[in-house]
């Protein structure tokens, strides 16, 4: 934007047009002041004239002496402002005039007594006074005293008024300047410092000057205002670098329309800003959680203006996703919501390590069958829960001389000997309630339920141990091998009156270590 003009020429030409009027003023006061003591001093004149002509006017009047005149004459003279002079007796006669260039005039009628107030024709003052002799009226005199006009006033003293205002506007100027710049300068001074803050940035400057009137609290406000500015500077950066952190992060209006996203939102739902900004959250919405659950969410916000927790989402291609939410509402003054600032962090990963974890814990990592610990779990929660209805078993089985075959073939080969063991168990028993790895290579089979009768749970148990006998003695091909194992095993009859499942585990039957099936009971 371009500025036209200069407060210091500005100024200066105020000074200046005020200097001239002000001269101007001045001088058309003094000419005013001229004239009207000049129309005082030719009253005074008339009536010194009266005085000094007192007597000689009477011996003319009253005893019409001749000589007289001359003596009016005479001292008349004195009078070199005094243009022309007439006496008028009382009944109005002209008896005698007077004129300062000898020469003789027409003399003009006595006007009425109302009419004879003093009136100014050109450089002419026309005045009547009265013609007395010890306070006794004996006739009227006609005075025309010459005077100046404003003109006459103006051409006198023109040379003089010249130079007086040539010389009074050359001190205006260069007072104008002198005065301009130490107006202008405090301003310059602060308009430069500000156009480097413009172009550099320096918030941490200040401004400082001597000036202890308004310049002073001028620079003090600028100076509080680079302040304020810095801090908010500051805050604006924190601000700013917390907003582009991992977590995404939203900004909304009252109405929870969607001003702005960080990176970190694209990042983890897909959309653009283009795509979110004046809509409303709701566009994330998964339908995994009810209207009730946003009810209280929403409730929360406007009670404690805070909520946190998890819930499910949506990407833009459709994929749900856990997230660990947090929203804040941002308050005015009066205590009315005017933003609502949501971070959220995507938990897929830590919900997939937390699944593995969870598997790890309860599952063989080699044969994906549950652990002793799992299988413990679950047969002492169904115990717990008095679901246990007739006997149940757990038919446990080892391997001869495993041990042996590890050092022989190596781990390898034992490991897919584990899990080809697996598979036929699965394979074959899918109507046990769990199989489970509890050792080595000792496994487990759960059966909640054989039979309502001790007797006919034994039999059937026999028979499911023998069908598992007969599936591990068949050959496996591992590799370029081929492996006979041979598998021991053992069965643990319970019922409802039994309330340890570690118990089952426990004892080590001692056909557990022979090939053919023996039954126990826990003790």
């Amino acid at each position: 934007m371009k500025h036209q003009g200069s407060i210091k020429k500005r100024l200066i030409g105020i000074i200046l047009l005020v200097a001239t009027l002000t001269s101007l003023v001045g001088y058309g006061s003094f000419v005013y002041w001229y004239m009207d003591d000049q129309q005082n001093r030719s009253l005074n004149l008339a009536e010194t004239v009266g005085l000094v002509l007192g007597q000689d006017i009477a011996k003319l009047i009253l005893l019409n002496e001749m000589s007289a005149a001359a003596d009016i004459t005479s001292k008349l003279k004195s009078f070199p402002d005094l243009n022309t002079m007439v006496l008028h007796k009382l009944n109005g006669k002209a008896i005698f005039q007077y004129s300062k260039k000898n020469t003789s005039f027409r003399v003009t009628p006595l006007p009425p007594e109302s009419q004879r107030g003093f009136k100014i024709i050109g450089n002419t003052l026309k005045l009547y006074i009265d013609a007395k002799y010890q306070d006794t009226r004996l006739g009227y005199i006609q005075l025309n005293i010459q005077i100046k006009t404003i003109w006459d006033v103006i051409k006198h003293n023109i040379i003089t008024l010249v130079m007086i205002l040539l010389f009074m506007l050359l001190m205006s100027y260069l007072l104008a300047i002198f005065f301009a710049k130490q107006f202008t300068e405090p301003i310059l001074k602060l308009v430069l410092f500000l156009e480097k803050i413009d172009f550099f940035d320096p918030l941490k400057q200040r401004i400082f000057t001597k000036e202890k009137n308004e310049y002073g609290k001028l620079y003090e406000e600028v100076n509080a205002m680079l302040e304020r500015m810095e801090s908010s500077q500051k805050a604006q950066k924190i601000a700013a670098v917390a907003f582009e952190t991992q977590s995404g992060m939203t900004i909304t209006d009252a109405d929870q329309n969607i001003l702005q996203i960080n990176k970190a939102f694209t990042e983890i739902t897909g959309y653009r800003p283009d795509e979110v900004i004046g809509k409303t959250p709701s566009i994330l919405n998964s339908g995994q959680q009810s209207d009730e659950f946003y009810k209280n969410m929403y409730e929360t916000l406007n009670k404690q203006h805070y909520w946190a927790g998890e819930i499910y989402n949506r990407r833009k291609n459709g994929t749900v996703f856990p997230e660990y939410l947090t929203i804040q509402a941002v308050l005015d003054n009066d205590e009315n919501t005017i933003y609502y600032v949501a971070s959220f962090v995507d938990l897929t990963l830590q919900k997939e390590t937390e699944k593995k974890l969870q598997y790890l814990r309860h599952y063989d990592t080699l044969t994906g069958l549950a652990n002793r610990e799992m299988l413990i779990q679950n047969i002492q929660q169904h115990l717990d829960e008095d679901r246990q209805q007739g006997w149940g078993a757990l038919i446990c089985f080892d391997l001869q001389d495993f041990k042996m075959i590890n050092d022989a073939y190596g781990h390898t080969v034992g490991d897919l000997l584990l899990q080809q063991i697996t598979n036929r168990l699965r394979d074959s028993f899918k109507y046990s309630d769990m199989i489970g790895r509890v050792g080595g290579d000792e496994f487990a089979m759960w059966f909640s339920y054989i039979d309502g009768d001790k007797v006919n749970a034994s039999v059937q148990c026999e028979t499911v141990a023998q069908q598992l006998i007969t599936i591990l003695t068949q050959p496996f091909k591992l590799n370029d091998k081929t492996i006979h194992p041979i598998p021991y095993v053992g069965i643990s009859l319970y019922n409802q009156d039994d309330k340890d499942a570690n118990a089952l585990l426990k004892p080590k039957p001692k056909s557990l270590r022979r090939r053919s099936v023996d039954q126990v009971e826990p003790s």
